[in-house]
């Protein structure tokens, strides 16, 4: 009996006990107590503390190729994001990487998966974020130019022999000669030329585009006979009877006006190169025909009937901005109509953009963008030998005209 008592008694006091420590626990406050409202730590900012920024991202060759390599000093750790847009704004790329180390170190090839980015100016943007901010701040910003990268429509070199990225114009003489005059982006007009002779008489160059895989621009040209070659230089070399060419054809001379217009077969054209636009004077037919790349073009399809009754039709490249390349047609009263590609061989229907227009103009060239704001801009020549330029909006639209130079009259032809 007394046994159980003792051992009852002592079970009663362990169980009183436990039950005080327990109790007196939790009237005890907690040892470190944070006061309601109180300010979380301060997050240091990041701060750039050094850069090094080339000015140029060269794709030339094969990946990898020599790109584009930044390096920017900074405080702190950060994960950090760099994106890639072209002059209009439009998303082309973007890196991001975590450092744990206090250098942003990104390396671009001037490519986006496959795909090079176009020669000329690309605007760039660095975010980075601190270790544990939710929030990303812009550390700087600017633009690289790119060389080596895709070739851009009408750009067949510059001044200092590598393809820049904005238009040139080629002209003509019935002795021969063939000018080619480099676009400059900074005035919107015209620096330097490369001129070649020994041409046929009666040869016509038709601006084209990139032809083959090797990222440089390439020439049609077609002889008196009707035979059409194509001609590929290389990037930057200038453009003479004596550069590497491939017959495409005979019996081009059954066309009156053969125009590169852009790439109006997205969907089937997989190539992205330049489409042609031909009409034949005796039915009034337009024809097109798509780009296969490779310098081969798909046999001829109907675009439409009745096309006789346009003075000229010019391939202006895309006036709009949607990626399809555009017609611009002046009719035999001189009205000034526009033809949006859509893509798919089709164009939607004229849209009048000007009255008494060009009643004295013996050329017009759509000349892609000449002023460096990713818009395609239209040039003519009147009978008095005047270039003018007209600046394109972006909207299918363009500004007032600019005269770029005279004297242009002792040019059989502009292209």
């Amino acid at each position: 009996m007394r046994t159980r008592a003792r051992t009852h008694h002592r079970l009663a006091l362990f169980v009183t006990t436990a039950a005080l420590a327990v109790s007196g626990a939790a009237l005890a406050p907690p040892a470190a107590a944070v006061t309601a409202g109180a300010p979380a730590a301060a997050e240091v900012p990041i701060v750039v503390t050094g850069s090094q920024v080339p000015a140029v991202a060269d794709a030339r060759g094969n990946y990898p190729a020599p790109g584009w390599k930044p390096v920017w000093t900074v405080n702190q750790p950060v994960t950090w994001t760099l994106t890639f847009t072209d002059l209009m704004g439009k998303h082309f790329h973007t890196i991001t990487e975590t450092t744990a180390q206090q250098e942003i170190k990104p390396y671009w090839h001037g490519l986006d998966g496959y795909f090079y980015a176009a020669n000329g100016p690309m605007g760039w943007e660095l975010k980075a974020t601190a270790v544990g901010s939710p929030t990303a701040v812009v550390l700087d910003r600017g633009t690289v130019t790119v060389i080596g990268g895709k070739a851009v429509r009408r750009d067949v070199g510059g001044p200092t022999g590598t393809p820049d990225g904005i238009a040139d114009l080629m002209s003509t003489t019935a002795s021969g000669t063939l000018r080619t005059a480099y676009g400059n982006r900074s005035t919107g007009n015209f620096s330097g030329s490369a001129t070649s002779t020994g041409w046929p008489k009666g040869f016509r160059p038709i601006p084209t585009g990139l032809m083959d895989e090797n990222r440089c621009n390439d020439t049609l040209v077609r002889l008196a006979t009707g035979e059409m070659r194509v001609y590929t230089p290389g990037c930057g070399a200038p453009l003479t009877p004596a550069s590497p060419y491939k017959v495409l054809g005979k019996g081009w001379n059954a066309y009156d006006i053969i125009t590169s217009v852009g790439n109006v077969s997205t969907g089937v054209n997989l190539s992205g190169e330049a489409d042609l636009i031909a009409r034949d004077p005796k039915t009034g037919n337009l024809y097109l025909y798509t780009s296969f790349g490779y310098s081969i073009f798909y046999p001829r399809e109907l675009l439409g009937t009745g096309y006789n009754q346009y003075k000229k039709i010019v391939g202006a490249g895309d006036l709009n901005g949607d990626g399809h390349g555009d017609l611009l047609l002046q009719d035999k009263s001189n009205k000034l109509w526009r033809m949006n590609g859509l893509g798919k061989k089709k164009f939607a229907k004229r849209v009048l953009l000007a009255e008494n227009w060009g009643a004295s103009f013996n050329a017009v060239v759509g000349i892609r963008d000449l002023t460096g704001d990713g818009h395609a801009d239209l040039l003519a020549r009147d009978t008095a030998g005047n270039i003018w330029r007209w600046k394109g909006t972006g909207k299918g639209t363009f500004g007032g005209r600019t005269r770029l130079a005279t004297g242009w009259q002792v040019y059989d032809g502009i292209h």
